[in-house]
């Protein structure tokens, strides 16, 4: 019985991944997750086009997509997500960031052992209860929750 709960967290995350990068691979169109996987030196190593667009959506300053401007929340979030000691599985994963276009919310974990550095990070279009103010839909909302 210790054994298995030895390893039940480390079967959960892998499932976790796995549902992440699967359903990041299967959907397609505006409403898609998209998929980054990031290198131990923050190199894309992995990229869907669903995340190509909401990389750009972060970056307004860019209107083009390219492996050398990844946005800094997803950097950041990956950063913190490697410093952790449970890769971030203890629900600080998870941030909502602003779009040009809307909100973001990005989920990372880490898909292999914790020393080879990569992050996976899944991007979608913010759901209601990822968003910043408690489901306020726009930043004017979110000023006024405040």
């Amino acid at each position: 019985m210790d054994a298995l709960a030895g390893v039940a967290g480390a079967i959960a995350q892998g499932i976790r991944a796995s549902l992440r990068f699967d359903a990041a691979r299967r959907e397609a169109g505006v409403e898609a997750p998209g998929l980054v996987v990031l290198g131990p030196r923050d190199e894309i190593e992995l990229i869907t086009p669903p995340a190509r667009e909401l990389l750009v959506s972060m970056r307004p300053d860019r209107p083009q997509y390219s492996d050398d401007a990844v946005a800094t929340p997803v950097l950041a979030l990956a950063s913190f997500v490697r410093g952790t000691s449970d890769g971030g599985l203890g629900g600080s994963n998870v941030v909502t960031v602003p779009g040009s276009d809307g909100w973001i919310t990005l989920h990372a974990s880490l898909p292999g052992p914790a020393g080879d550095r990569r992050v996976a990070v899944v991007l979608e279009r913010a759901l209601d209860e990822y968003l910043p103010g408690g489901g306020a839909s726009d930043t004017a909302d979110v000023a006024r929750a405040l």
